[in-house]
C-alpha cells in the first residue's frame, strides 16, 4: 500500500516485516529510507492517549488498506485491515492528527472493529452521496451473496456549496476527542449505519474466492452516470462451478435538502454486457478504453 502520509511530500509503501509494521519513505532522488511505523503515532497523550497494540497486527494482504478523510477535517486518515494471532480479523481506522504541525495517526479503542471472519476485502466509496465516505465489505461463503455496507455516522461539519479543504485549514484536535466513525460492524447488524444487503436471490452463487486476495473484492464507479456508484465483482456458481463477472446498480434515490443518509441504498444485478460468455474470470475492472467517457 502507497500513499503520501504526511508533510515529507513523497511516497510511502507500508509493509509487515519481522512481526511489525515499518514503511519506506521514498525520496525524490529515489532513495527509500525505513522507518517505524510507530513514529506516526503522537507522543502526546493529549493528542493521542491510546494503546499501540494494533500496530503489531498483521496487515492482511497488499490490498487491505485505504488511505481517505474519511471525517472531513481535511486530513487524510489511514484504515487498515489487519488479522491476529488467533486469526481475528478487524478494521482499524487510525485518525490524522496534528502534532507540532506534523501530521501523525491515531488510533482508539472505539476505532478498532472486530470483524467476522468472512468479510472480505473493504472498498471504500460514499454510497448514499452524503459526502462522506462509507465503507463496503462483501460477505464470502454466504448463499446467495450479500454485502454489508458500514455507513460513516459522523456528520457533515460543511455546506454542500463549500469547497471546505480548499479554504480551511486542517482541523487540530488538542483535546483527546476523536470521533467514532461507525456501529460496530457484525454481519447480524442491520440498524442506522449498518445495512445488509441481499444482491440476487440465486442460492447457487457467491462471491468468488481463492487463496490468493484478488478475487473476493469489489470495484465501484457511476457506470450508468445517475450519480451513485455502481460496482462490478465476480461470482461463484458452486452448481456450474462458472466464474462470471456481474454488475450491480445502485438503485436511485432522489436527493432533497433535508437528507441525512437515512434513506438506504439497494443494489441489481444488470446484464449490460454478455458476460455469461465468461466462465473462467479471476479479475474485473473498469477503465475508458474508447476515451469517450464511458468505462
Amino acid at each position: 500500500f502507497m500513499a503520501d502520509l504526511g508533510d515529507e511530500r513523497g511516497m510511502n509503501m507500508i509493509l509487515y516485516k519481522e512481526g511489525r509494521r515499518i514503511f519506506l519513505t521514498f525520496n525524490t532522488n529515489g532513495d527509500a529510507t525505513e522507518k517505524e511505523f510507530s513514529s506516526l503515532i503522537p507522543s502526546n497523550l493529549n493528542i493521542c492517549d491510546a494503546s499501540a497494540k494494533h500496530n503489531q497486527y498483521e496487515i492482511i494482504s497488499h490490498n487491505s488498506n485505504g488511505y481517505v478523510d474519511i471525517d472531513g477535517d481535511c486530513l487524510n486518515d489511514l484504515l487498515i485491515m489487519s488479522i491476529d494471532k488467533s486469526s481475528q480479523k478487524y478494521l482499524e481506522i487510525w485518525k490524522g492528527v496534528l502534532e507540532n504541525n506534523q501530521i501523525k495517526y491515531c488510533l482508539t479503542s472505539s476505532n478498532v472493529y472486530p470483524l467476522d471472519s468472512n468479510f472480505g476485502l473493504f472498498s471504500i466509496v460514499d454510497v448514499d452521496r452524503n459526502a462522506m465516505p462509507d465503507i463496503v465489505f462483501p460477505v464470502l461463503n454466504s448463499y446467495p451473496p450479500k454485502i454489508v455496507v458500514a455507513y460513516n455516522k459522523v456528520a457533515i461539519k460543511y455546506d454542500w456549496t463549500d469547497n471546505y479543504c480548499d479554504t480551511h485549514e486542517a482541523t487540530s484536535i488538542d483535546d483527546g476527542t476523536i470521533p467514532t466513525f461507525f456501529e460496530q460492524i457484525k454481519i447480524d447488524v442491520n440498524n442506522n449505519f449498518i445495512a445488509t444487503i441481499t444482491l440476487t436471490n440465486d442460492e447457487q452463487v457467491t462471491f468468488y474466492t481463492n487463496n490468493n486476495d484478488d478475487s473476493d473484492f469489489l470495484r465501484f464507479i457511476d457506470i450508468n452516470q445517475d450519480s451513485y456508484p455502481d460496482f462490478i465483482t465476480i461470482l461463484y456458481n458452486k452448481s456450474s462451478t462458472a466464474k462470471t463477472p456481474f454488475i450491480f446498480l445502485s438503485q436511485e434515490i432522489i436527493y432533497s435538502s433535508s437528507y441525512k443518509g437515512d434513506e438506504r441504498r439497494t443494489f441489481s444485478k444488470e446484464n449490460i454486457y454478455s458476460f455469461s460468455s465468461i466462465s473462467n474470470a479471476n479479475f474485473a475492472s473498469f477503465f475508458d478504453f474508447g476515451d469517450k467517457g464511458k468505462m
